[in-house]
């Protein structure tokens, strides 16, 4: 992805004008560039994944339900156990097969890990996840932290701990990772 300012190249009227409401403090000039640093964070990044999931009628419609409160997100695995996190952009049901085709586009996040943990809700890059009475919920392969569902599926792909922000705080090793981990 590019992180450069946008320039506007073409202006069907006067590019160099220069306007101001009243109730505005500084001054709109038509051909200035839009910098890169006030963008606000995308909700999506330009990957699309499309992939067949086989499930029965109540599920796809339990799915739809969802979709009016979360817009859409839905979290799977690849191929290579890989985990996607994305919004729903299109999906079709087959009925006779229990086969549903679904368009996702990924969700953006950036390289850390943010996690915030409150009364049994575990909050992963601002996606909330029900872990109460969960014990097993993390797990260290060498320096990388996993997360996972009641159901034992992975939340999140692996993330080295120095990239793991909890609950606003970076650690400085896996060891005081580990310790807030067992502490929440």
């Amino acid at each position: 992805m590019q992180k450069k300012n946008i320039t506007l190249g073409y202006f069907k009227n006067n590019g160099s004008v220069t306007t101001q409401l009243t109730t505005e403090t500084t001054p709109l000039v038509e051909n200035a560039p839009i910098l890169y640093t006030d963008l606000p964070t995308p909700a999506i990044s330009p990957k699309m994944y499309k992939f067949s999931v086989y499930a029965e009628f109540s599920d796809i419609y339990n799915l739809l339900e969802l979709y009016k409160t979360k817009r859409g997100f839905i979290r799977g695995l690849n191929s290579n156990n890989k985990v996607i996190k994305g919004y729903i952009e299109k999906l079709e049901h087959n009925w006779s097969e229990n086969k549903a085709e679904v368009t996702i586009e990924e969700r953006f996040e950036t390289e850390y890990l943010i996690l915030t943990y409150a009364d049994g809700v575990l909050n992963v890059n601002d996606a909330p996840y029900n872990l109460s009475g969960v014990a097993n919920w993390w797990r260290f392969k060498n320096d990388y932290l996993q997360l996972f569902d009641e159901k034992s599926r992975p939340i999140c792909n692996e993330y080295k701990y120095n990239l793991v922000i909890l609950n606003g705080i970076s650690y400085s090793s896996k060891l005081e990772l580990t310790n807030a981990l067992i502490n929440l």
